[in-house]
């Protein structure tokens, strides 16, 4: 962090700088100092100077294209420039403040004034970047609010908060509109066995390969939420009830083949899914979840009639 203020002078005549220098180093200002436009633009992207005296005319471009070149680059935008010439016409000193210079002094200058003109600029600009640190510390802070709210930790998928939220947008202006939608309930079959045996590490270790997969298969969703402990909601808007139930049935297939590995075992997941759609089965996200639900309940019983794959498999 800086002791002194910076202050970057542009300006071709030796004098001037001369002065400058003496007079603002005992006043408190370190300097660094430029003759030539192209050079103080340099300087002014290296040494991110607290303010620019900026000569209005120098040997190769106008101080007012300078001024155009840092005011239009978004890393010097904020440095405060003020403008030093020895035309005094308005025409000049509103260029110069509609380029979003700060102050104009004219020479010749007394270097009390310049300090005072400079403590001015800097003390503004300091608010304001005190201002915009403030608003990205608010913008991140309500970024973590609404992610301890809305978003599961273990699988990054939302929760029933953000699944209700994201209903609202969707269902909130009824039948009428052209819309399909389809809420997918997924529930891992045999899935307490994985605690049961590993213990809850290994059992959040599945439900984020679970999660995974379920993103990589299905990245379109308008929604992907952890229902409850391994039960997962996908959202899927503009699906046709065909489409839904093929959608549903390549997800638990894809389910079907993965297998996350534990040690000396590969746990093998198997999932019975329950498909809703909107607005076939039901007007409100509540209506979908009871008879995905219910589906999802008759899956599961059918699937215990049947051969299902082994939660566990030994590697071969």
């Amino acid at each position: 962090m800086r002791v002194k203020p910076l202050v970057l002078v542009v300006d071709d005549d030796l004098e001037i700088r001369r002065f400058l220098r003496w007079g603002l180093t005992r006043l408190g200002y370190d300097l660094v100092e430029a003759e030539r436009g192209a050079e103080g633009v340099e300087l002014a992207r290296r040494e991110n100077p607290d303010a620019i005296l900026l000569d209005v005319m120098l040997p190769d471009m106008t101080g007012l294209e300078v001024g155009a070149q840092l005011t239009g680059d978004p890393a010097l935008a904020e440095i405060p420039i003020l403008f030093l010439s020895a035309l005094a016409d308005l025409n000049t000193k509103a260029a110069g403040f509609a380029l979003g210079g700060r102050d104009y002094l004219t020479k010749p200058v007394d270097p009390r004034e310049v300090d005072m003109r400079l403590k001015a600029a800097i003390v503004q600009r300091r608010k304001c970047q005190a201002m915009q640190d403030r608003a990205k510390w608010l913008e991140a802070e309500r970024d973590r609010l609404w992610r301890e709210a809305m978003i599961d930790p273990l699988t990054g998928f939302g929760n029933r908060r953000l699944l209700e939220q994201r209903a609202a947008a969707l269902f909130g202006g009824g039948p009428s509109i052209a819309r399909h939608a389809a809420l997918l309930m997924v529930d891992l079959n045999g899935f307490k066995r994985v605690n049961d045996t590993w213990g809850h590490t290994a059992g959040d270790h599945v439900l984020k390969a679970v999660a995974e997969r379920i993103r990589h298969e299905m990245p379109d969703a308008d929604v992907h939420v952890r229902y409850g402990g391994d039960e997962f909601v996908v959202l899927v808007d503009w699906v046709e009830p065909n489409s839904a139930c093929a959608t549903g049935d390549g997800l638990r297939t894809a389910l079907e083949e993965m297998s996350v590995e534990m040690g000396d075992q590969s746990i093998h997941v198997s999932a019975s899914i329950g498909v809703a759609c909107y607005p076939k089965d039901g007007e409100s996200i509540d209506e979908l979840i009871q008879l995905a639900d219910e589906r999802l309940y008759a899956a599961k019983v059918a699937s215990t009639r049947r051969r299902t794959p082994q939660f566990f498999r030994l590697k071969a």
